[in-house]
């Protein structure tokens, strides 16, 4: 059960300032103060401490009046319309108030909450690894909030998107340590401390799942008619996927879609994918842009109904996943490799009658990662193929 134990949100100061006009009458004359306006993103967030943020204010026929960086409690540097702040150790939540400078009556206001992680996450999922061993995943904390991280050995880089409230989750990581990731408002791209955010596909609900050294996405995307096409995400470009056996005549049910998933991608542009078949049966596949390669669980048929759901791949074609049969009870998840054949792994941590085992990243050293349910909790794994 979630517990929700919270933040600290005491307030610790308000920064407020007021900023002669510059001009004087006559500016008041040329800037009606009707039309000056401020604005401020974003308006709330949460850092934990040794995260900084950027605070970005948007003006009209005026400028803007940041607090002195001597009234602000840790490390606070402007840039014209940009400030970036470092806050102190002490947790709280902090207020930043910009004036315009041609009318001072109009401010924007910022409120940022610092919070130290008191403990260990409650669950860990594993969800990425780069060839370097970095592993993207995300915890679940005692809060009720999820965070995401990066694991280079026993070091964890916890993180939140600034703008983020209840989850921030990291999807994959490449060799040059950017992240890809998801919060409430979207997909994002961390790169060091900037965050960018990445677009949906000409406005359908989309979905990123994994990005490679010259920063091509893979995902995929769902549109009205609950169809999903899946591509590779070049720049601003898509280069959309569809398996030519893909069928929207059967689904597992009427609430799910039918179509074509991209799950991963490798450094030359090879990709791994699912497809539902005529039976509305999760089928699995690598695709080098000419040829489909499939991957199925060996005793699939009509009748078994085996749904096979392929996470990733390296630069080998070696690809993992998780299966789960219908017949099942509880239809739990089992963990797969393929390497030219289909191996089943199952973690011996995993408890019977829980969730299960999920296999979602592998690496050019075919170290894996994903996570497992030990009965009590998701408990994340690194293994090798």
């Amino acid at each position: 059960m979630k517990r929700n134990v919270g933040f600290i949100t005491t307030t610790i100061f308000l920064v407020t300032f007021f900023a002669a006009c510059g001009g004087g009458d006559d500016t008041k004359k040329t800037t009606p103060a009707s039309s000056v306006s401020i604005s401020i993103s974003p308006t709330t967030a949460q850092i934990r401490a040794g995260q900084s943020i950027k605070l970005a204010v948007t003006t009209q026929n005026t400028g803007v009046n940041w607090p002195s960086p001597s009234d602000v409690a840790g490390s606070f540097t402007t840039s014209g319309n940009v400030a970036t702040w470092m806050p102190p150790s002490v947790v709280g939540t902090y207020s930043f108030t910009a004036t315009a400078a041609a009318d001072t009556s109009k401010k924007a206001t910022a409120q940022v909450t610092v919070f130290i992680p008191s403990e260990d996450p409650l669950d860990t999922w594993y969800s990425g690894i780069n060839n370097s061993g970095k592993i993207a995943g995300a915890g679940f904390y005692s809060d009720g909030t999820i965070r995401a991280f990066i694991k280079d050995g026993d070091n964890w880089d916890i993180f939140d998107h600034p703008d983020a409230y209840d989850y921030t989750y990291a999807v994959g990581i490449n060799d040059s340590g950017s992240v890809l990731g998801y919060y409430e408002n979207g997909y994002f791209l961390k790169t060091g401390s900037n965050y960018q955010a990445i677009a949906d596909y000409q406005g359908y609900p989309t979905d990123y799942t994994g990005i490679n050294n010259n920063s091509q996405m893979s995902g995929y995307f769902t549109d009205s008619g609950n169809y999903t096409t899946g591509f590779i995400k070049t720049g601003s470009s898509f280069n959309l996927i569809e398996h030519p056996s893909a069928s929207s005549s059967a689904c597992i049910d009427n609430s799910m879609p039918c179509g074509t998933w991209i799950t991963g991608i490798n450094n030359d542009g090879h990709v791994s994918g699912v497809y539902t078949d005529s039976n509305g049966v999760y089928r699995s596949f690598l695709y080098n842009g000419a040829v489909y390669t499939p991957i199925d669980h060996p005793d699939n048929s009509p009748s078994n109904r085996i749904y096979t759901w392929v996470t990733g791949i390296n630069d080998y074609d070696e690809a993992v996943g998780y299966f789960w049969k219908a017949a099942e009870s509880g239809s739990p998840g089992h963990g797969f490799t393929f390497a030219g054949g289909f191996e089943i792994f199952d973690h011996p941590g995993a408890a019977a009658g829980g969730e299960g085992t999920y296999i979602l990243g592998i690496n050019n050293a075919s170290q894996t990662v994903g996570w497992f349910d030990d009965g009590e909790k998701s408990v994340g794994f690194t293994s090798d193929l």
